[in-house]
C-alpha cells in the first residue's frame, strides 16, 4: 500500500487532533518530554504542511478522476480496473450455522 503521508506527518495532524489549536499542538510537540513526541517545528512549517498535504489530495483526485474517466469510456478498462471484493468463505459458513440454528 503506498502511504501518502509521512511518519511526522501523522504525528503532527494527530497531535492537532488532540489540542484546540495549531499554535497549541506546536508547543506540546516542542516540549515534550517523551522522544516519540518531539518534533521542532513551527507555526509556519504547519501551515507549510497543510499546503504540501492538500497538493497531495489534489494530485491523489486527479489520479483517481483519469482512472474513472477511462473506466467510463471503456468497457475492458472497467472490468480490469475495478476492484474485486472477496468475500470471505468462513463469514459465509458462520451465516449459513446461524440460519440451520433458527
Amino acid at each position: 500500500m503506498v502511504e501518502l503521508l509521512t511518519e511526522r506527518e501523522r504525528k503532527i495532524l494527530n497531535m492537532i487532533v488532540k489540542c484546540a489549536d495549531v499554535k497549541t499542538a506546536v508547543y506540546y510537540l516542542n516540549y515534550s518530554e517523551d522522544p516519540e513526541i518531539h518534533d521542532d517545528i513551527t507555526v509556519k512549517g504547519v501551515y507549510a504542511m497543510f499546503s504540501r498535504i492538500r497538493t497531495k489530495i489534489k494530485d491523489s483526485r486527479r489520479f483517481v478522476n483519469t482512472i474513472l474517466n477511462y473506466r467510463r469510456r471503456s468497457e475492458l478498462l472497467n472490468k480490469r480496473l475495478t476492484p474485486k471484493v472477496r468475500m470471505k468463505i468462513e463469514d459465509e459458513e458462520e451465516e449459513e450455522e446461524e440460519e440451520e440454528v433458527k
